[in-house]
């Protein structure tokens, strides 16, 4: 759980990256997931978590921006 919750603020960033160009969105998480998939090759640490964790924060995220566009 605890490394869920570590990776939950990455995919906020992701997330506001968007404002920048999407194209850092795109770059970010296609490293990210591939690392994620080197380190299990070679580690086996059960990476899908730290995935998991990024794919929350994003989650998260997306109705921040959802939620702060309705109210607004």
């Amino acid at each position: 759980m605890k490394r869920i919750l570590i990776h939950i603020p990455l995919g906020l960033v992701l997330v506001a990256a968007v404002y920048i160009h999407w194209s850092l969105v795109l770059a970010t998480t296609g490293l990210f997931i591939f690392y994620e998939r080197n380190e299990d090759h070679w580690v086996r640490d059960q990476a899908w978590k730290d995935v998991g964790g990024a794919l929350w924060g994003i989650a998260l995220g997306v109705l921040a921006i959802l939620l702060e566009r309705h109210l607004a």
